[in-house]
């Protein structure tokens, strides 16, 4: 499934904007809301299994393993991540999606 996303600063200035495809190698569709977001991240995921999913910060590094159950959902974000550009990527091998925390 394709949608658009669009990445801003703290400041709420666009740093990217573009489709994203989540969960290629599966076929799985996943919708993350809001972006920007400040505490937490809903989703719609059209699969029809568990699977996770992990957010890293903008150098890569693992910041939160989130569980992504069929359905509608949401995640609590970890309270103290700064404001910044994150990545969300569903599956060990799915695309990375781009995040803002404001």
């Amino acid at each position: 499934m394709l949608f658009r996303v669009e990445a801003l600063d703290a400041s709420g200035n666009m740093l990217a904007t573009g489709q994203a495809l989540v969960g290629p190698e599966s076929g799985q569709e996943v919708r993350v809301f809001p972006n920007p977001f400040v505490r937490q991240l809903r989703y719609t995921y059209c699969g029809t299994a568990r699977t996770e999913a992990y957010l890293y910060d903008g150098q890569g590094h693992l910041i939160q393993r989130l569980i992504l159950e069929p359905g509608e959902g949401t995640w609590e974000i970890a309270e103290d991540l700064p404001q910044g550009l994150y990545f969300l990527q569903v599956g060990e091998t799915g695309m990375l999606v781009p995040l803002s925390k404001q």
